[in-house]
């Protein structure tokens, strides 16, 4: 993504004075010429009337006429929004194209011809015109206004690219603030953006930890987390794939226990749901001890203790803890952490256990 530092602020706000200060001398100068061509064209014939009895080539006539003429362009006034002119000096270089000019050669960039009529012939007089510039107005109100230019640059938005303009809206329909969002989009580069636009992992970290404004570091470690389990008993949470997720008391304990008979591999990780009419009081012992060793609730530790396993209990706990998974992975990403089922042969019951691998489940004991 494009970025903006310091170096290219003063480096931009210099180019920038200095092409508004050519443009400013620009169009002062062609102002000033044809504000005085303006003023010359009006006044040039009444001047030369006196002057058409006689020819040009008489020097008493050229030096009065001229002198004339040079009296009336000190009254001439360059103006603009800004002086950036400081002085404007005319001259005439001479009255007629058939009269040699009477002072040096002037650039043709200085130069100013008025037409005028003597008689049925169309004449031509040139003026040259000579102007200095106002350096301190010139530099520093064109500095001062490519500061304020750059700075309203600065404060805008800098354009997004196709990938980064489709992350913005995702992250941004996850109730991101969009000065977030671009801070994020500063430090990912083309290749980056494509791949965590489609993971739904880095939207899933964004969508969670919005309102605690996640930091990228957080939300790339989670799309690089290992899809494990991290059972933490004492603080009833777990870690899917580095997400933490806080779960009810009794939900959080049965979640454990069905991981503990995935990993300890008892009948291969698969627990058979009871009988309706027949809890199980053996399998409960394992959760009871669970439950009491870690801050369970003491009315569900008394209803195993008192009625065993029942076939009801399990799957509403089960039930619980599908929709906590859903409510802070979605559906689609949660499936991989819950529960695979089939019907057991023998019985015609079902039994359950987690999908997750037993090597991709770790128990902690310890808060964290």
């Amino acid at each position: 993504m494009p970025t903006r530092n310091s170096v290219w602020f003063a480096a931009g706000t210099l180019i920038l004075s200095l092409l508004m200060a050519s443009l400013s001398v620009f169009i002062a100068l062609t102002t000033a010429r044809l504000d005085l061509q303006k003023d010359l064209t009006a006044q040039l014939p009444e001047r030369l009337t006196e002057s058409l009895r006689y020819s040009f080539a008489d020097r008493e006539v050229f030096s009065h006429v001229n002198q004339q003429i040079l009296e009336d362009l000190q009254q001439i006034r360059i103006e603009g929004l800004l002086p950036v002119l400081q002085t404007c000096n005319t001259g005439l270089l001479r009255l007629s194209q058939h009269v040699p000019e009477a002072r040096n050669i002037v650039p043709a960039s200085r130069r100013i011809a008025v037409n005028w009529s003597r008689g049925s012939e169309i004449d031509q007089a040139e003026f040259s015109l000579d102007c200095q510039l106002n350096y301190p107005v010139l530099i520093g109100a064109n500095l001062t206004m490519a500061l304020l230019l750059m700075s309203c640059w600065w404060l805008l938005p800098v354009p997004l690219c196709a990938n980064q303009k489709k992350m913005f809206d995702a992250l941004r329909d996850r109730g991101i603030q969009a000065v977030y969002i671009r801070q994020i989009l500063q430090k990912l580069n083309a290749s980056e953006l494509e791949d965590l636009t489609e993971n739904q992992w880095f939207m899933l970290a964004m969508r969670r930890y919005a309102s605690a404004e996640v930091t990228l570091e957080t939300a790339l470690a989670i799309v690089a987390a290992k899809p494990s389990i991290h059972f933490h008993h004492s603080s009833h949470h777990v870690l899917i794939h580095g997400i933490s997720i806080a779960l009810p008391k009794t939900p959080y304990f049965y979640y454990a226990w069905y991981a503990m008979q995935r990993v300890q591999n008892i009948d291969d990780g698969w627990i058979l749901n009871p009988a309706a009419d027949r809890p199980d009081r053996r399998q409960a012992t394992a959760l009871i001890t669970l439950m009491e060793n870690f801050g369970g609730h003491q009315k569900a530790i008394n209803d195993l203790k008192e009625h065993g396993l029942r076939s009801k209990i399990l799957d509403q706990n089960r039930n619980k803890i599908k929709d906590e998974l859903f409510d802070a992975l979605g559906e689609e990403l949660a499936t991989e952490f819950l529960f695979e089922t089939e019907r057991d042969m023998r019985s015609s019951r079902y039994r359950y256990r987690l999908c997750c691998a037993a090597e991709r489940i770790y128990m902690n004991a310890a808060n964290s």
